[in-house]
């Protein structure tokens, strides 16, 4: 696969394991591909209903990793709705120090009333909120927000950037359910990298609400981006997907 001449992963995750993270960190750099990461586990293990002291202990990895390396880590700051006022402020805290996002996973579905002051946080800097979607053909996750709670949450903050994450698995479906608000925007990642897909939310939401994103690194990261290069797109688009729409959205423009 030629290499791609510049890259933005918009959804990374760092794991709490030092060497997965290096070794991560290195591809990345070897690729000049900076990205945009939250911080979900400890120890390699991923969690789901996190304690309000684990939030806080998976941003101050991330904020370290960020002064670490400020030209290839943008941090989006993990909390759940279940600690209430405390993620509100944890919120403040991160973008008051430089993350350029907020991650959402599976604590509480997004139309949920303990959402809103996050959200609204997030407006306060300008920030989009990335939320993991995905719908599955056996459910799992109880708390797991669909596109129809992806965009109640969109209609309420028509100014709040979105990000439904994984182009919510089943891709035709999430990017149909999703194409009428203008303000949610779809990532590739996380999902097995089929053709058609990318031209299929191109078609349905436009070029510019799609943006790159691999969910390394527990998913192939080569894999990933050949779902974007392999598409039936064009350079312009192509560029668009792989890294001008991210650094848009995240007010980089003068990022590598």
């Amino acid at each position: 696969m030629k290499k791609p001449a510049s890259i933005f992963d918009i959804h990374v995750h760092l794991l709490g394991n030092a060497q997965l993270d290096a070794e991560f960190m290195a591809f990345a750099q070897n690729w000049d591909m900076p990205f945009a990461t939250s911080c979900l586990g400890s120890q390699g293990s991923m969690l789901a209903y996190p304690t309000f002291e684990q939030c806080v202990a998976a941003n101050d990895a991330v904020l370290e990793q960020m002064a670490q390396y400020p030209d290839f880590v943008y941090g989006f700051c993990y909390v759940s709705q279940q600690h209430e006022s405390s993620a509100v402020e944890e919120v403040r805290r991160c973008l008051g120090k430089g993350m350029r996002g907020v991650k959402l996973w599976v604590a509480v579905k997004v139309d949920d009333p303990r959402t809103f002051p996050i959200a609204e946080a997030a407006l306060e800097y300008n920030a989009p909120v990335l939320i993991h979607s995905y719908l599955r053909r056996e459910e799992i996750l109880p708390e797991e927000s669909k596109p129809d709670h992806i965009v109640a949450l969109a209609r309420r903050y028509p100014d709040l950037p979105i990000i439904m994450a994984h182009m919510a698995l089943r891709w035709q479906e999430g990017a149909d359910a999703v194409a009428e608000c203008p303000n949610i925007y779809v990532d590739t990642s996380g999902c097995d990298p089929e053709l058609g897909s990318v031209e299929y939310v191109i078609d349905r939401l436009g070029v510019d609400r799609v943006l790159y994103g691999s969910d390394g690194p527990g998913r192939d990261v080569l894999c990933q981006i050949a779902r974007v290069m392999a598409a039936d797109i064009s350079e312009s688009d192509r560029e668009k997907v792989l890294h001008l729409n991210a650094k848009r959205l995240l007010g980089l423009g003068g990022a590598k």
